[in-house]
């Protein structure tokens, strides 16, 4: 009877670290998936930066440009 209850212990004890493993397995896969999805929220944050980046640095230009007519028609 001894024998059996034994077994029985680690029959539980395997199971609970087939379940322990399975639980882990899933926690990683929903850590990896939080941090795609983080990931592509600052992939879109940052394309919208340097949209407006892009934009600015149109105007400056743009600005420069103008000002340096000014200057040419002046002399």
């Amino acid at each position: 009877m001894v024998e059996l209850q034994s077994c029985a212990s680690l029959v539980n004890a395997s199971a609970l670290c087939s379940i322990e493993q399975e639980v882990k397995e899933e926690n990683t896969v929903n850590v990896i998936a939080e941090i795609s999805e983080e990931l592509q929220r600052e992939r879109e944050k940052n394309a919208e930066l340097m949209e407006k980046i892009s934009v600015l640095e149109a105007q400056i230009q743009e600005r420069d440009h103008k000002g340096s007519l000014i200057t040419h028609r002046q002399v």
